[in-house]
C-alpha cells in the first residue's frame, strides 16, 4: 500500500464519516434546549438530514465522483453558515445549516472507489473494503465524541468550526484522489 492507497481506505472514509456523524448530538440537543422544539419536530428534522444523505447515496450510484464533490462542498456550504449563524435565534436557519450537511454522506463512494481502483486486484478489494469498514466504525466513535466534547466546551461555533477544518480535510483527500487515484 502507498499513500495514494492510505488516502482511499484510510482518509477519505475517516474524514466524510466524522463530518456526517458529527452533528447528531449537538443538532438534538440545540433543537431540544435552546430552541424548545417539540421531538415530533426534531425527528422531522433529523430524517430531513437523513434524506439529504440518501440523495447523496443515491447520487453516488449513477456518478460518485460527481456526487461526492458536490455532496462536499454542500457540508462544507453547512458548517459554514453555522459559523456566521452560530449565535441565530433562528431555528429554521440552524436547521437548515445542518441538514444540508447531510449532503456531504460519501459512504457508499468509498465502496464504490474500492472497487472500480482495484476491480484487477480481488483481496486488495476485500482488504481495502475491510480496512475502510473498520476506519468508518471507528470514525463514528471520533464524530459522537468530537460533537460531544466540543459542543460542551464551545458550542455551536466550535462545532462548526471543527467541521469546517474536517470536511475542508475530506475534501483535499476526494482532491488527490480524483487527481491521483490507486
Amino acid at each position: 500500500f502507498d499513500l495514494r492507497d492510505y488516502n482511499l481506505i484510510v482518509a477519505m472514509p475517516l474524514f466524510s464519516t466524522i463530518v456526517i456523524y458529527q452533528p447528531f448530538i449537538y443538532f438534538v440537543i440545540q433543537l431540544r434546549e435552546i430552541y424548545g422544539l417539540d421531538l415530533d419536530i426534531v425527528g422531522l428534522l433529523i430524517a430531513a438530514y437523513h434524506l439529504c444523505r440518501v440523495v447523496s447515496t443515491i447520487g453516488s450510484i449513477f456518478a460518485p465522483r460527481v456526487s461526492h464533490f458536490i455532496g462536499t462542498i454542500i457540508g462544507m456550504a453547512g458548517y459554514a453558515c453555522l459559523i456566521v449563524f452560530s449565535d441565530t435565534s433562528s431555528s429554521a436557519i440552524f436547521a437548515t445549516c445542518n441538514i444540508v450537511v447531510g449532503f456531504s454522506d460519501a459512504i457508499a463512494t468509498m465502496y464504490i472507489y474500492s472497487k472500480q481502483s482495484y476491480n484487477e486486484e480481488p483481496e486488495k478489494m476485500r482488504m481495502a473494503m475491510s480496512y475502510q469498514c473498520a476506519v468508518m466504525g471507528a470514525a463514528v466513535i471520533i464524530a459522537f465524541l468530537i460533537g460531544g466534547v466540543v459542543f460542551s466546551s464551545f458550542g455551536i461555533l466550535g462545532v462548526a468550526q471543527a467541521g469546517i477544518v474536517l470536511i475542508g480535510l475530506e475534501l483535499l483527500s476526494l482532491i488527490y484522489f480524483l487527481v491521483d487515484p490507486p
